[in-house]
């Protein structure tokens, strides 16, 4: 490939700013995990499998809201910063 043009790098490049928020997303969903899987793990010793699958179910899915919110409104105030 031949460019027809000067090519120069960005050496000053500093990064995504978006991965800041993704961290302190993936960061408050970890907690969030961390703080339900004793109720998850209790639950399983006396409830039954159905009952254990729903609560896994409605922990993973809370979390993906979670995730997902907070990936919103990184890239909104991501957006307004500019």
């Amino acid at each position: 490939m031949f460019l027809s043009e000067r090519f120069e790098l960005d050496v000053e490049d500093k990064g995504n700013p978006l991965v800041v928020h993704l961290a302190a997303a993936k960061w408050l969903v970890s907690q969030f995990a961390q703080r339900t899987a004793p109720w998850a793990v209790a639950t399983a010793k006396r409830a039954h499998p159905v009952a254990l699958l729903l609560g896994l179910f409605a922990t993973a899915f809370t979390a993906t809201i979670v995730l997902r919110l907070a990936i919103w409104l990184a890239v909104l105030s991501a957006k307004s910063a500019f």
